[in-house]
């Protein structure tokens, strides 16, 4: 599709946070093109308020760089600025992409030339942007000055018909990046969206090749699933697939007991994201891995699993440094339902894992609804 679709849409303009709209009217101001672009327009059309405001332009990254020095500058992806008002809110202003450029470049840092790398990288036209991204429900662009919405994909539809299609070839699209089977099974279960056939196939295949990506990127995208709210929806959709397994290898000892364990404990990561509560990604891998270890309540396996056939020892080369973490967290829970008077309390009481390590063993608590009278007393010493 070479012309934006005029089809009409409503959404509710006061949903847009104002530095956004303050970005785009400098933008423009400036004599560039300035749209919201992506998430953001998606979850406006679908009447929901977008936790981020993504923004594209043909200004490339030095000049926006130099549109707003008053604010922080998180750096850049070369074509990329990442800009931080008060209050610490960050906005992504990325130049328009031309048609197969990679979408993402590498990071350049602030003291790096800025003018000369954004003077290397070419700037697309808007349709040529769209037809570069993920889905066609994140390819669409929106300009409050007119209340105009483009379309250059059919993304409108399928947002009213709450379906997730892939762009371009999906099976090519898939094998290129893996984290598109994350990020798809993402985005479906935490819209409520039905996978178009021929993304569905290429979902398919994509995780089937899973195992030949890299560790690290398979884990942080895994992590990332279960930080939305949707956890326990990603968790299911994931076993659905294959995905877990695929991921972290020890999970496919879990039995349909032990599934059970660990869909509750998504469950409960929702409810404490419900409450405004999140988890560090040490904990949330502690709690992906608790029913091959502990406790008794959520383990479905013969024998509990050593912490160190947890992750698998030829990925060592590329352990993130949370993996350690999280499987220190783990390791805290046996302590922790001792009590805080327990050998090995005085080390974890200590340690800088023990929030996180607490805050796993209350998700256990609530996936189980088991007591909380040591864990009241460990709070109580933390803060004594």
């Amino acid at each position: 599709m070479s012309q934006a679709s005029a089809a009409p849409v409503t959404l509710d303009a006061s949903r847009i946070d104002p530095n956004a709209l303050a970005i785009l009217e400098r933008l423009r101001g400036a004599g560039f093109q300035a749209l919201l672009v992506g998430g953001c327009v998606r979850d406006l059309l679908l009447g929901q308020t977008p936790k981020d405001f993504d923004i594209a332009t043909d200004a490339r990254a030095d000049q926006t760089h130099g549109l707003f020095e008053e604010c922080l500058m998180l750096g850049g992806r070369g074509s990329v600025m990442t800009l931080v008002f008060e209050g610490g809110k960050p906005f992504d202003v990325a130049t328009l992409r031309p048609l197969r450029t990679p979408a993402s470049t590498p990071r350049v840092p602030l003291d790096a030339d800025l003018s000369a790398v954004a003077r290397e990288l070419p700037v697309g036209t808007v349709a040529q942007d769209a037809a570069s991204r993920d889905f066609s429900i994140n390819a669409l662009f929106h300009d409050p000055a007119t209340g105009q919405t483009l379309d250059f994909v059919g993304g409108v539809a399928d947002v009213r018909a709450r379906v997730l299609r892939s762009l371009g070839e999906p099976s090519e699209r898939f094998r290129d990046d893996p984290s598109l089977v994350y990020r798809a099974l993402r985005i479906s279960a935490r819209r409520g969206l039905t996978l178009e056939p021929r993304t569905l196939e290429a979902l398919r295949e994509g995780a089937a090749a899973l195992p030949d990506s890299p560790f690290a990127l398979r884990l942080h995208e895994l992590l990332e699933c279960l930080s939305l709210g949707v956890a326990g929806a990603c968790l299911r959709r994931m076993r659905e697939f294959d995905v877990l397994a695929r991921t972290l290898p020890s999970l496919g000892r879990l039995s349909p007991f032990a599934w059970e364990g660990l869909f509750s404990l998504g469950d409960a990561m929702d409810r404490l994201h419900a409450q405004g509560r999140g988890l560090g990604h040490p904990a949330r891998l502690a709690a992906l891995l608790l029913p091959l270890a502990d406790p008794p309540a959520l383990s479905g396996v013969d024998a509990p699993v050593s912490l160190a056939e947890l992750v698998p020892a030829g990925d060592d080369a590329e352990r993130p440094p949370l993996v350690e973490d999280g499987l220190a967290v783990l390791a805290a829970q046996r302590v922790l339902r001792q009590g805080p008077d327990s050998a090995g309390a005085a080390e974890l009481l200590g340690s800088h894992l023990l929030t996180e390590a607490l805050d796993v063993y209350s998700l256990t608590l609530d996936a189980t609804g088991g007591s909380r009278q040591v864990l009241d007393a460990w709070r109580a010493r933390q803060g004594a």
